[in-house]
């Protein structure tokens, strides 16, 4: 999961959510913990080459396997209260005023930038700016 978010930036979501010190741990976590969320081994499939890992494939069923479902396995890893999970994030290119604009007038607040030169080459943008809100 780590790898696969990253891309080829070198940098990924939860790269910027989780502390680098024990950021494997928690991802460890919370592939086993329940309820059974979208990040939770069952809905991995992992392909091997020569018994190494290769690729892996994940699904879900949105209606079954929903954010509140993450959340849950969040909290019960991470020991949050709910009221500390109850956040919406969204992420723009970083240059795209207007979005960032339009998601500060409905509360959101910058909290974290990931740049790569590479990644400017390939879209275009120097990289992505996540918001988040806390949700009523």
């Amino acid at each position: 999961m780590l790898e696969a978010d990253r891309g080829h930036t070198g940098v990924g979501g939860w790269d910027l959510m989780l502390p680098d010190d024990d950021r494997l741990d928690v991802m460890a976590e919370l592939v086993r913990t329940e309820p059974t969320s979208y990040v939770h081994h069952s809905t991995f499939l992992v392909a091997e080459l020569d018994t190494e890992p290769a690729a892996a494939v994940a699904s879900y069923v949105p209606g079954e396997t929903t954010i509140d479902l993450f959340y849950e396995a969040c909290a019960r890893v991470l020991d949050w209260e709910p009221e500390r999970i109850q956040r919406a994030h969204v992420g723009t290119y970083i240059g795209n005023e207007p979005a960032v604009a339009t998601y500060r007038r409905a509360g959101f607040e910058v909290f974290a930038e990931g740049r790569h030169a590479d990644y400017e080459a390939r879209v275009g943008a120097p990289g992505v700016v996540f918001l988040r809100r806390t949700l009523p």
